[in-house]
This record gives structure tokens, sequence and C-alpha cells, in this order.
């Protein structure tokens, strides 16, 4: 069921197709079946926008802790790390004493997937202007964010930094 309110377009796509079709076939049951597709096609839709899955969780958590970086809060950083891996919040202190993410600094992009209910991994992309100790520069990144449900929080339990062209791992606090 995750791939249905992961993408509904699929079956969206399809039920409206198969309603243009039933539609201009000219059957006298024409008219019941285009609604009865349209219906389901609506259907489809609505599920997708009152269900929220796992992934949609995570990026939006993904979103929250741009937002946390860029205002320095280390107490809600704190929070959406794993205590099970200080290193994370040891590694989130030492990159704030080097950087400085300016307000313009996004997501590029987040792709997540759904390894179960309770764990879900994310390829990140994320890019804008740095302010640096001597000077501000534009900085591509890549990520790869291993999140775990713990009760009904999403909580992140292991960070990996990727070259932005070849994908390769490199160490987090690197220059690039």
């Amino acid at each position: 069921m995750t791939w249905l309110i992961e993408n509904p377009w699929p079956l969206m796509i399809l039920f409206g197709t198969a309603a243009v079709v039933s539609l201009l076939s000219g059957a006298s049951r024409s008219i019941r079946f285009t609604s009865v597709f349209l219906t389901l096609a609506i259907v489809v839709y609505l599920v997708d926008m009152l269900v929220e899955s796992p992934g949609e969780e995570v990026e939006a958590e993904i979103a929250a802790l741009l937002q946390d970086f860029k205002d320095e809060d280390l107490d809600r950083i704190k929070l959406k790390l794993s205590d099970r891996h200080p290193e994370l919040y040891d590694t989130a202190v030492a990159g704030l004493q080097l950087i400085d993410l300016d307000s313009e600094f996004h997501l590029g992009g987040v792709e997540t997937e759904t390894v179960s209910e309770t764990e879900v991994i994310a390829q990140v992309r994320a890019n804008g202007r740095v302010n640096v100790q001597g000077g501000s520069r534009h900085v591509v990144s890549r990520w790869t964010l291993t999140w775990e449900k713990g009760g009904d929080e999403w909580i992140l339990s292991k960070v990996i930094r990727r070259d932005p062209i070849n994908g390769e791992e490199i160490q987090i606090l690197a220059r690039q």
C-alpha cells in the first residue's frame, strides 16, 4: 500500500485514461463506466492527500532539520538525532563552528526509500551560500540520511556525505 501513497499518479492516470476510453467507446453503459473510473481516480487522489507516508514524514523532518541548522538551534538539532549515535551531535556542533548556512541555502531534492514502517533512507541534495571563516561561497552537497522511527518521532541515525558528482562517500566535514 505504501507505493500507492508515495506516488498515486500511475493509478490516477490509468483510471483517467479508462474513463476517456469508456466515454469515447460510445457503448450504452459508457457513462456509467466513465463515472466509476473518474470516481476511482478522485478516491485515489483523496487518499493521497489524507494519508502521509513515512517518506513524506521524513521529508518534513529533513526540511525542519535544515531550518534548525540555519537557526543554529543545537537543542532542536539534538532532539532529531539518535541518542545511540552521539557522534552525530558532535559532528553537528563542529560543523556549526566552521560554517554558517545562508538563509537562501535550500534543499535541491529529496528522494526517500521506505525500507520498513520504522526505517526510511533519504537521498538529499542541498545547495546555497555558506559563510566560512574568511568569506562566503556557493556549496553543493549530497547526503544519504537514515531515519528510524522511535515512538511517534523520526530520529536521524546515520549520515553519509557524498561527493556531489560521483556519489562516493566523503568525510562529513571535509572541504569541497
